[in-house]
């Protein structure tokens, strides 16, 4: 009746990975989803085997399952390093 658009939503979680996921495929030049998926599938992979990465389930309210992907020690040393604060790399 009074027009406009409506008020935006706030951002979830799930938004944001899906904006960063998109934002990574373009910046990468995959020409479709499923390459790109497949991309990041093996790159988490890799990641994961050189112990940068883990994965974790944790049981979520209401008895869903939560798959978590977090950094290890190593991961966060790596991190570090890659972003140039040396404070963090040096301990």
């Amino acid at each position: 009746m009074f027009g406009g658009a409506k008020p935006a939503r706030p951002k979830t979680l799930g938004d944001r990975l899906g904006e960063l996921f998109l934002e990574w495929a373009w910046a990468t030049r995959h020409r479709d989803w499923e390459r790109a998926v497949r991309t990041l599938a093996r790159t988490l992979k890799g990641c994961e085997g050189a112990g940068l990465i883990e994965r974790q389930r944790v049981r979520g309210e209401g008895g869903e399952t939560l798959h978590l992907v977090r950094l290890t020690e190593l991961g966060e040393f790596a991190l570090a390093l890659l972003s140039g604060d040396d404070s963090e790399a040096e301990s």
